[in-house]
């Protein structure tokens, strides 16, 4: 199709997702979102003599869904921005005798036994699982100059709950609430038969609970309140430099 002086590429899908097991088994759905849902998908393109641009949708109004824009000049810069969500289940329809799962803190009421594991009245019911979203932009300078430089930028969070042992007895739901971010650079030089650049990247990890506090258990009175270490923050970098010669004799 034509768009004034720009070619015009589309693809278009819409459909329904559905499954008698989105909930039944986490194996069966561990890095999939099965549950019963109008789904749909897109690409489309934009081509002309200077500039392009394409834009690319998948499982969309789903859990697992991506989407990536993709643009620039010809021989001249490009840029990328995309976003992905993927689900990573652990199980589902897990008890337990403690309020506040989710977050830092646990404790459970004087109405709750703990040591009777049979208790049908445990009040919270939740499922194992974390959903990692990433977030990114790249950009790159491409000319018939002989530098050439790569910038970009992404971000990685991860929210959920996964299982923590801390004795023989008991299993607490560790809250995830993890962020990373990295950003790149990648510069150099293109002689007539070599090539030189140097790359970096720095980033930071942010655990949003870094400890977590949980009432003991075997003992109702007095209340015992102990602690667990979860990831702590850190921040992280590298720097490198390479070289390539052609044509050596």
């Amino acid at each position: 199709m034509k768009l004034m002086d720009y070619d015009l590429l589309t693809d278009l899908g819409a459909g329904y997702n559905h499954s008698t097991a989105g909930r039944q088994s986490a194996l069966l759905s561990e890095y999939w979102d099965l549950r019963n849902s109008a789904i749909g998908a897109a690409n489309v393109s934009v081509y002309g003599k200077s500039y392009h641009l394409d834009l690319s949708m998948d499982r969309i109004a789903l859990q697992d869904h991506s989407y990536q824009l993709k643009g620039g000049k010809w021989g001249s810069f490009s840029y990328s921005l995309f976003f992905d969500e993927l689900p990573h289940s652990y199980s589902f329809g897990a008890s337990s005798f403690y309020s506040g799962v989710g977050s830092g803190a646990l404790t459970y009421p004087a109405t709750v036994t703990p040591t009777t594991f049979t208790d049908v009245n445990w009040p919270t019911n939740f499922n194992y699982g974390v959903s990692r979203r990433q977030y990114g932009v790249e950009l790159r300078y491409l000319s018939e100059s002989p530098y050439f430089a790569t910038i970009g930028f992404d971000q990685v969070t991860k929210q959920g709950m996964i299982p923590l042992g801390q004795s023989s007895q008991v299993e607490l739901p560790e809250p995830v609430d993890y962020t990373t971010n990295t950003a790149t650079l990648n510069a150099g030089y293109r002689g007539k038969h070599w090539v030189a650049a140097v790359d970096g990247n720095v980033g930071s990890f942010k655990n949003a609970n870094q400890f977590m506090t949980w009432q003991y258990h075997e003992v109702v009175s007095p209340v015992l309140i102990e602690h667990s270490s979860l990831p702590s923050d850190d921040t992280f970098w590298k720097v490198g430099a390479h070289a390539t010669v052609h044509e050596l004799p």
